[in-house]
């Protein structure tokens, strides 16, 4: 363990020495603070339970079709037993459909997140001149932690206090 330590350090030192200036964000920080963020989540989550009320309605025709039939038990025919299989395929097919285009929805709007906050952090370690920002977990001592300059970048503010 001390060995491990030992070599945490050097690295450490090696970036600060190899690198200049080391910044480092807090990215869970930046995306849970970031007001697009909550937009987002809660445009999709507007979607899911839009997508979620067609579904809900289409399965109640579908069970009420198929209590039907067993009512009739035996003298249901075999087109309505047919039609109805034929509509539940459709239902899975318009599901697992719903469903992707969602998933495709979802990383698409986070892809873009993502590209908004990596665009921030760009800018202010330009400003920053840091030469190397990483993620604040890769930080055992020292670096500037420039997790809320890049906030504030986000939100459109323009002056940022350069140290």
């Amino acid at each position: 363990m001390k060995k491990f330590i030992m070599l945490v350090a050097g690295v450490i030192m090696s970036l600060n020495v190899l690198a200049g200036t080391v910044g480092y964000v807090d990215p869970q920080d930046l995306l849970d603070k970031y007001p697009e963020t909550k937009k987002t989540q809660d445009y999709l989550e507007k979607k899911k339970k839009d997508l979620q009320t067609v579904l809900d309605a289409e399965k109640t025709k579908i069970n009420d079709k198929s209590e039907e039939l067993k009512k009739k038990g035996d003298k249901a025919t075999k087109a309505e037993k047919d039609e109805l299989e034929k509509t539940k395929t459709e239902f899975q097919k318009k599901f697992e459909t719903m469903q992707a285009n969602l998933e495709q929805l979802q990383y698409t709007m986070y892809d873009k997140l993502y590209s908004d906050i990596n665009v921030a952090i760009q800018e202010i370690a330009t400003e920053k001149k840091l030469d190397i920002v990483v993620n604040k977990t890769a930080i055992y001592y020292g670096g500037e932690d420039i997790t809320e300059d890049v906030l504030k970048f986000l939100a459109g503010v323009q002056k940022i206090d350069l140290k």
